[in-house]
């Protein structure tokens, strides 16, 4: 696996900073990347690298992560003429371990091992854009205010506390 490479955004998509420009740290997202600027790195049949997250339970409710054996459901989600548009998202197998429970107040630490097949290979996952440089963020989709191991699995927290902050990915060169 190899690490992206690291630097230290408000998620408003409004925000649309200059190519080239750096971001400011968006504080006030649950989800915080440990970096604000990461790069895929080519390797046999894809890009890869490593972004670390922390989760902070701001909220007065527990907070229950669906997950198989610790993956997640989690997508990247690219800012293209100031709107959010999904682009990736990784394989995750198909089963249901016990929730992950964050408690108000807590923090939960993950890493997403993003990996990319290059164009016009038939391995998947890939991101669905032409260019996969820009400004991104992660968002959650089973971040739940209950849960219980059937569907549906629980009533999930708003959007905006299931995002991270925006961060940069460039892509290194093969």
């Amino acid at each position: 696996m190899s690490a992206l490479a690291a630097c230290g955004g408000s998620t408003s998509p409004s925000d649309d900073p200059a190519p080239g420009a750096s971001l400011a740290r968006d504080d006030g997202a649950p989800f915080q990347t440990d970096s604000l600027a990461y790069t895929l790195r080519p390797g046999t049949v894809g890009y890869e690298g490593e972004v670390a997250l922390t989760f902070t339970n701001r909220s007065a409710s527990t907070a229950y992560i669906v997950n198989c054996n610790g993956l997640t459901g989690v997508t990247f989600e690219k800012l293209v003429g100031g709107r959010w548009e999904t682009v990736w998202g990784p394989a995750i197998p198909d089963c249901l371990s016990p929730a992950i429970v964050v408690p108000p107040g807590g923090t939960w630490r993950t890493r997403v091992h993003v990996f990319s097949a290059f164009p016009g290979s038939n391995v998947e996952p890939k991101f669905r854009t032409p260019e996969i440089a820009g400004v991104y963020r992660t968002v959650w989709h089973y971040v739940l205010r209950s849960f219980q191991p059937r569907l549906p699995f629980g009533e999930p927290f708003p959007l905006e506390a299931r995002v991270s902050n925006r961060f940069t990915l460039a892509v290194q060169p093969r």
